[in-house]
Protein backbone atom coordinates (compact mmCIF):
# COMPACT_ATOMS: atom_id res chain seq x y z
CA UNK A 1 0.00 0.00 0.00
CA UNK A 2 3.02 2.43 0.85
CA UNK A 3 4.30 2.23 -3.03
CA UNK A 4 0.86 2.47 -4.24
CA UNK A 5 0.25 5.69 -2.18
CA UNK A 6 3.51 7.23 -3.37
CA UNK A 7 3.46 6.75 -7.04
CA UNK A 8 -0.36 8.10 -6.71
CA UNK A 9 0.42 11.18 -4.87
CA UNK A 10 3.05 11.30 -7.52
CA UNK A 11 1.09 11.20 -10.13
CA UNK A 12 -1.54 14.01 -8.47
CA UNK A 13 1.44 16.21 -7.73
CA UNK A 14 2.52 16.32 -11.68
CA UNK A 15 -0.40 16.20 -13.00
CA UNK A 16 -0.95 19.81 -10.78
CA UNK A 17 2.15 21.19 -11.89
CA UNK A 18 1.03 20.61 -15.37
CA UNK A 19 -2.60 22.23 -14.47
CA UNK A 20 -0.66 25.19 -12.58
CA UNK A 21 1.93 25.74 -14.98
CA UNK A 22 1.91 29.12 -16.44
CA UNK A 23 -0.18 29.56 -19.59
CA UNK A 24 1.24 31.60 -22.38
CA UNK A 25 -1.08 34.23 -22.74
CA UNK A 26 -0.97 37.27 -26.07
CA UNK A 27 0.91 40.21 -25.77
CA UNK A 28 -1.76 42.25 -27.14
CA UNK A 29 -5.10 41.33 -25.30
CA UNK A 30 -3.96 38.87 -22.35
CA UNK A 31 -5.84 36.14 -24.04
CA UNK A 32 -4.82 32.69 -23.77
CA UNK A 33 -2.19 31.59 -26.92
CA UNK A 34 -3.00 28.47 -28.76
CA UNK A 35 0.77 26.47 -29.14
CA UNK A 36 0.01 26.08 -33.08
CA UNK A 37 -0.36 30.22 -33.82
CA UNK A 38 2.76 30.68 -32.47
CA UNK A 39 4.60 31.20 -35.54
CA UNK A 40 1.44 32.68 -36.87
CA UNK A 41 -0.25 35.50 -35.59
CA UNK A 42 -3.30 35.93 -37.95
CA UNK A 43 -4.29 32.19 -36.71
CA UNK A 44 -3.88 33.87 -33.29
CA UNK A 45 -5.99 37.02 -34.17
CA UNK A 46 -8.66 34.87 -35.48
CA UNK A 47 -8.94 32.56 -32.63
CA UNK A 48 -8.89 35.57 -30.38
CA UNK A 49 -11.71 37.45 -32.30
CA UNK A 50 -14.07 33.75 -32.17
CA UNK A 51 -13.64 33.75 -28.71
CA UNK A 52 -14.50 36.98 -28.01
CA UNK A 53 -17.65 36.77 -30.77
CA UNK A 54 -20.05 35.91 -28.37
CA UNK A 55 -19.48 38.73 -25.60
CA UNK A 56 -19.29 41.31 -28.78
CA UNK A 57 -22.72 40.35 -30.08
CA UNK A 58 -24.04 40.46 -26.70
CA UNK A 59 -22.19 43.70 -25.83
CA UNK A 60 -23.73 44.95 -29.48
CA UNK A 61 -27.11 42.95 -29.42
CA UNK A 62 -26.08 41.64 -33.14
CA UNK A 63 -29.15 39.50 -34.34
CA UNK A 64 -26.93 37.05 -36.41
CA UNK A 65 -25.64 33.78 -35.85
CA UNK A 66 -22.17 33.03 -34.36
CA UNK A 67 -21.11 30.77 -37.21
CA UNK A 68 -21.93 33.73 -39.41
CA UNK A 69 -20.32 36.29 -37.51
CA UNK A 70 -17.24 33.52 -37.48
CA UNK A 71 -17.42 33.12 -41.34
CA UNK A 72 -17.52 36.95 -41.43
CA UNK A 73 -14.18 37.42 -39.48
CA UNK A 74 -12.70 34.79 -41.71
CA UNK A 75 -13.55 36.65 -44.56
CA UNK A 76 -11.31 40.12 -43.50
CA UNK A 77 -8.34 37.77 -42.95
CA UNK A 78 -8.11 36.04 -46.46
CA UNK A 79 -9.09 39.51 -48.08
CA UNK A 80 -4.99 40.03 -47.04
CA UNK A 81 -3.83 36.38 -47.19
CA UNK A 82 -1.43 37.70 -50.31
CA UNK A 83 0.16 40.03 -48.31
CA UNK A 84 4.20 39.25 -47.91
CA UNK A 85 5.64 41.79 -46.09
CA UNK A 86 6.26 41.04 -42.18
CA UNK A 87 5.83 44.83 -41.50
CA UNK A 88 2.63 44.95 -42.99
CA UNK A 89 1.21 41.60 -41.51
CA UNK A 90 2.40 43.15 -37.96
CA UNK A 91 0.50 46.26 -39.15
CA UNK A 92 -2.60 44.34 -39.79
CA UNK A 93 -2.88 42.17 -37.30
CA UNK A 94 -2.11 45.05 -34.53
CA UNK A 95 -4.92 46.75 -36.26
CA UNK A 96 -6.88 43.77 -35.47
CA UNK A 97 -6.30 43.92 -32.39
CA UNK A 98 -6.96 47.40 -31.99
CA UNK A 99 -10.51 46.87 -33.42
CA UNK A 100 -10.90 43.97 -31.20
CA UNK A 101 -9.94 45.63 -28.17
CA UNK A 102 -12.17 49.08 -29.22
CA UNK A 103 -15.16 46.72 -29.80
CA UNK A 104 -15.19 45.05 -26.06
CA UNK A 105 -13.84 48.46 -24.30
CA UNK A 106 -17.19 49.77 -26.05
CA UNK A 107 -14.88 52.69 -27.65
CA UNK A 108 -17.06 51.68 -30.83
CA UNK A 109 -20.90 52.79 -31.65
CA UNK A 110 -23.28 49.55 -32.57
CA UNK A 111 -23.41 51.56 -36.23
CA UNK A 112 -19.42 51.31 -36.49
CA UNK A 113 -19.53 47.45 -35.49
CA UNK A 114 -22.64 46.54 -37.63
CA UNK A 115 -20.78 48.21 -40.24
CA UNK A 116 -17.75 46.62 -39.89
CA UNK A 117 -18.90 43.11 -39.73
CA UNK A 118 -21.52 43.63 -42.65
CA UNK A 119 -20.37 46.44 -45.07
CA UNK A 120 -22.63 46.10 -47.74
CA UNK A 121 -25.67 46.39 -45.28
CA UNK A 122 -25.93 50.59 -45.34
CA UNK A 123 -29.07 51.70 -45.82
CA UNK A 124 -29.50 54.18 -48.31
CA UNK A 125 -32.12 56.54 -47.66
CA UNK A 126 -34.87 56.60 -50.25
CA UNK A 127 -34.69 59.52 -52.87
CA UNK A 128 -37.62 62.14 -52.96
CA UNK A 129 -39.79 62.92 -55.14
CA UNK A 130 -37.59 66.01 -55.77
CA UNK A 131 -34.54 64.55 -56.08
CA UNK A 132 -35.63 62.46 -58.73
CA UNK A 133 -37.82 65.38 -60.67
CA UNK A 134 -34.63 67.59 -60.24
CA UNK A 135 -32.42 64.20 -62.11
CA UNK A 136 -34.48 63.38 -64.65
CA UNK A 137 -36.18 60.24 -63.29
CA UNK A 138 -39.95 60.82 -62.44
CA UNK A 139 -41.68 57.92 -62.95
CA UNK A 140 -44.30 56.67 -61.12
Amino acid sequence: RGIFAIHTMAFVFQRSRVLMREVPKSSQTGLVKFAIANDNPSIQLFRDWIRELPRLFKIYDVDMPIPEGRRRIANFIREHKDVKDERVIRMLVSKGYLDLEEGLLQYKTRHDFLNKLDPTSILVEPESDLERFLKGNITQ
